[in-house]
């Protein structure tokens, strides 16, 4: 049913794959990661949850996503790290946000 929405909506800029940092790449995420780079839907990642794990378990975590990644991608999505307690990632994903704004209001005039 969500494949069917994000590959027919004609007015979809970007989406968001939220992953909770505290878990190993889980199958099913990189299953969807993929399909969505096959489908050439446009995608960031944002990594949840950074406030629970030291800060060099987040960076380990992001590594090993953007390893598992680089073994059948030439180049990364746009990966964000947050933490809703903290604030985390907050400022620049509302950035991307404003950005894919400006984007949809040049592209629908």
């Amino acid at each position: 049913m969500i494949r069917d929405y994000l590959k027919f909506r004609k007015n979809l800029i970007s989406v968001y794959v939220l992953i909770d940092i505290r878990l190993e790449a889980q199958a099913i995420d990189i299953r969807f990661i993929n399909w969505l780079r096959e489908k050439g839907i446009p995608f960031s990642i944002v990594f949840t949850k950074a406030d629970k794990i030291s800060k060099q378990k987040v960076s380990s975590a992001v590594e090993q996503y953007k390893k598992e990644l680089l073994k059948s991608w030439e180049e990364l999505p746009v990966i964000f790290v947050t933490s809703s307690e903290k604030k985390l990632g907050r400022d620049e994903i509302l950035d991307s946000i404003t950005a894919f704004n400006k984007e949809y209001k040049t592209l629908n005039r």
